[in-house]
C-alpha cells in the first residue's frame, strides 16, 4: 500500500483484510496508477457483455470526489460502506451495481481458468 495514503478508510481492518481488498483493486487497476479509470471499467463491462459506453458515467456515480477515478482509499470506503449500512439508511443503488459488476467479472475470471486476473 501507498505509504501516503489515508489510512482512515482502513481503520479497524486487518492486514489480511487490507490485502485482499488491494488484490481485488489490482485486477482493475490493469495499468496499474493506483486508480481504476473508465477505460479499465470499459474493458470490465465489454468483458461482461455489457455497453462499455455506461463506464464512465458508473464511474462518476460511485467517485466520491467526481474525478473520474476511483483510488484504492475510495474504493476501500465504498467495499465498507456496502457492508455497513446505517439501519434504515437503503444502499446506494450505483454502488451496488459497480460492486455487482466486480464481482461478476472475478466470478467470470474463476470459470474461465483465469485465476490471476481473478484474484
Amino acid at each position: 500500500m501507498d505509504a501516503t495514503a489515508d489510512s482512515s478508510a482502513m481503520d479497524g481492518m486487518d492486514a489480511e483484510e487490507v490485502a485482499a481488498l488491494k488484490s481485488i483493486f489490482e485486477t482493475f487497476d490493469t495499468d496499474g496508477t493506483g486508480k481504476i479509470e473508465s477505460k479499465e471499467l470499459e474493458t470490465v463491462l465489454e468483458k461482461l457483455g455489457r455497453d462499455p459506453a455506461e463506464a464512465e458515467s458508473m464511474l462518476k456515480d460511485v467517485d466520491p470526489d467526481r474525478s473520474g477515478q476511483i483510488t484504492f482509499e475510495e474504493f476501500v470506503t465504498l467495499m465498507n460502506r456496502a457492508k455497513d449500512n446505517t439501519p434504515g439508511e437503503a444502499p446506494n443503488p450505483q454502488v451496488l451495481e459497480f460492486l455487482r459488476i466486480l464481482d461478476e467479472y472475478r466470478l467470470k475470471c474463476e470459470n474461465e481458468g483465469n485465476y490471476l486476473e481473478a484474484a
